[in-house]
């Protein structure tokens, strides 16, 4: 910057001597030349700038909305119910099916609780989605099943499974309701 001031002063200081000292035809001459120089050599620098201002300007797109880049992201989160302070409140004792409950909900990532209870797969059902989801037994205990093998899983156990991975809910607890935390993240389109 301040060889940039010194340069543009001198060119400034010789244009203007030069200016003065010259026919008439150089008042003209010197001051377009002296802008087309001072453009040129900025004109760089305001490409740059314009460009990482337009990178920095595109919106994001946050829960099928969009959202400014300069504008902080706070993801919105879908709460099941404003009541629901802790993971075992409100545990559903019977449920003719599994519930499934989102609890964050954010770009590319899902977070949910699900409660089984004594609930399995229909046998020739499969899960086989395009995202990965991670999983962890908080109550009671399951067992899954994949192509090749067999998961049991009981409480603290977690497992991740990869995107289109077929597996399903083979078993789980009938005497008391297991509660897991899901995470689902990548597309989730």
């Amino acid at each position: 910057m301040f060889l940039d001031i010194i340069f543009f002063g001198m060119m400034g200081y010789w244009s203007w001597n030069y200016i003065f000292r010259t026919p008439d035809a150089a008042w003209l001459v010197l001051p377009i030349a002296w802008v087309l120089l001072c453009s040129s050599l900025l004109t760089p620098a305001f490409k740059i700038y314009h460009f990482a201002k337009s990178l920095y300007s595109k919106p994001i797109e946050t829960d099928t909305r969009e959202t400014p880049r300069s504008q902080s992201l706070v993801l919105s989160s879908e709460q099941v119910r404003e009541s629901i302070k802790n993971i075992f409140d409100d545990l559903p004792q019977h449920s003719p099916k599994e519930v499934v409950q989102t609890l964050i909900r954010a770009a590319d990532v899902r977070i949910e609780r699900i409660i089984s209870h004594g609930h399995a797969s229909a046998p020739d059902f499969w899960y086989d989605q395009p995202q990965y989801e991670w999983v962890i037994v908080l109550k009671g205990a399951a067992r899954l099943q994949f192509e090749d093998s067999m998961v049991e899983m009981k409480v603290g156990d977690f497992i991740s499974i990869p995107s289109f991975k077929k597996h399903r809910v083979d078993w789980t607890t009938p005497d008391e309701p297991t509660a897991w935390l899901g995470v689902r993240y990548g597309d989730l389109k």
